[in-house]
Order: structure tokens, then sequence, then C-alpha cells
């Protein structure tokens, strides 16, 4: 130990009789320490697979023409998943859509949460496991407005709920309307988007939910059946 201390001091000693050649070396350092850290965050973002089942083979769909347009309506989604012969499955998706967590009481505010709107093949298709619960059934995407349930993510579950296990069941409220807590993600699923939604709801509750984003647009851009208002139309290749 003593030697440790006097071999540090003999290395100041000498780092300050030579500012220059301590200032280049730290600045060095810091240099290499900072490339090495975007190459390895830029791994992580762009190289790493997604985790998703198969995920060489999941695919976004895009519009093609005089300009690119990521947007589909929700017949167009439809039409291609019921008439798709080049995939094996098409699933859709509202994305990064805002919604506030809670109710107004006298010194809480709402928590602003993200959620996807998505089809009711969207978990299958993609490989996602219910750690708790399930995920929804094609009933619960059919009549819009009508089935207000969610699923939550593992994330958001720990943080918000401390792993409740008997969450299933349970009522929240977003935006003001209850919604009925079915299910819980595994760990590990994160969906089609690098930043992870705290929650799910079926795409057809679209309808009766006004979110941050559907306030923002004008009123005549509201026809969530008819206008081009989904954001994510993914397929898995293969039939």
């Amino acid at each position: 130990m003593q030697t440790l201390i006097q071999d540090l001091r003999y290395s100041m000693r000498m780092l300050l009789k030579k500012p220059g050649f301590t200032v280049t070396a730290v600045l060095t350092l810091a240099l290499g320490i900072g490339v090495n850290t975007a190459l390895f965050t830029g791994f992580n973002i762009f190289l790493r697979p997604r985790p998703v089942k198969d995920p060489a083979t999941v695919m976004r769909l895009a519009y093609e023409g005089a300009r690119r347009e990521n947007r589909f309506s929700f017949p167009d989604y439809a039409y291609l998943r019921d008439h798709t012969q080049v995939f094996s499955d098409v699933v859709a998706a509202q994305e990064e859509e805002k919604f506030l967590f809670g109710e107004k009481t006298l010194g809480v505010e709402p928590e602003e949460i993200l959620g996807n709107f998505v089809s009711e093949n969207y978990f299958a298709m993609l490989g996602g496991d219910a750690g708790v619960g399930r995920f929804f059934t094609r009933e619960e995407n059919l009549v819009p407005g009508r089935d207000a349930v969610v699923v939550l993510s593992h994330r958001f579950w720990q943080r918000r709920f401390g792993g409740d296990a008997q969450i299933v069941g349970r009522s929240l409220l977003l935006n003001g309307k209850p919604f009925t807590v079915i299910g819980v993600t595994s760990p590990t699923f994160v969906g089609l988007r690098y930043q992870m939604p705290d929650i799910w709801l079926p795409l057809v509750m679209r309808t009766a939910i006004p979110t941050v984003y559907f306030e923002e647009t004008t009123p005549e851009q509201r026809d969530w059946l008819g206008g081009k208002l989904l954001r994510g139309i993914a397929c898995r290749n293969g039939t």
C-alpha cells in the first residue's frame, strides 16, 4: 500500500513538471474514450438485432411515389391484411401517441406516458410473450371504441405498480377514460420502436380516446377509419 502511494505521488510530480504533455495525454484519452463510446452506442442502436422473432424477416411498409409517405389509412391496412399473397402476416400500429395517466387531484398531476394503438396480431407476429395475463383478442379489435383494455410494458409495470402480480383486472385512467389491464409484456419485448412505449391499446380504440397528437391535428384530419393516420404497417416475409 505504501509503495502504491509513493508511485502515485511520483506520477503526479512528473505530470505537474510537464503540463504540456499532461494536457495532451488527457485530451488523447478523452478523445479515445469518446470515440469508443460513440461507436458502441451506434452499434447498440443501429446494429444490435431487435428483440423480435426472426428480425431479418420483418419489414416496415412505406408508400413510394412522387413523395415518400409512411402513413396508411385503416382501410389500407385491412386490405393488405386480408389480400396479401406475399407476406405471412401483417400488423398495424399508430405509434408514439401520448396519454395522460391518472387523474388530476389536489397536488397531483397526471403523468404523460407513451402508448401505441396496435392490431390484435401485433405481439404474436413479433414473438412477444405475456409475462402476466394475456394480449388482445381479435374480438377486442373489431368494434371501434368498444373494448377499453390495455397491455402494459414490463418496465412501466415495474416502475408505476412495483410489479404487482394482481395487476390484471385493475382499472387505469388514460386521458380520463377507464381502461382495464389485461396483461404485461415480458421484460425483453419492446415492439417495433427503439423507444419502448409504456402501454399498448387495441387499434380500433383510436376512435374513442383523443390523445395529445390527435388534439394537435385539424378536425378535417381526424378521420381515423378513412384518413391516412396510421404511422406504421409491418409485415413478415414468407407465406
